[in-house]
């Protein structure tokens, strides 16, 4: 708990660095469901960091995983952010994989 709470506060960073994005996609995988949820709250909150990591190596593993872990209108938001992007995340390797792992619009 403490080791997210950690993560949390240093996302921006960890998330804008294209190997230390590996890191928060293992807390993503493998932490208490509670706190996948406020990781991946925490990703959303920062302005472009979740289409960012979408474009990376490592980032694009986290992205998908804050697909998979917000509900509600947590992941609309994330939905949103991706949504915004679409063309220019469709004309990167991994940018694509995060499109393509995108919740149908119910």
């Amino acid at each position: 708990k403490q080791a997210c709470q950690m993560l949390e506060c240093k996302v921006l960073d960890l998330g804008s660095d294209p190997n230390a994005s590996a890191v928060l996609a293992k807390a993503l995988a493998h932490a208490p469901r509670a706190e996948q949820v406020r990781l991946a709250r925490a990703i959303t909150m920062e302005q472009g960091l979740l289409v960012s990591m979408s474009r990376s190596r490592h980032g694009h593993v986290a992205a998908q995983l804050v697909l998979e872990v917000l509900a509600g209108e947590d992941l609309q938001r994330a939905v949103g952010q991706i949504h915004g992007h679409e063309s220019s995340l469709r004309a990167t390797r991994y940018g694509r994989m995060v499109v393509k792992s995108m919740p149908e619009a119910d």
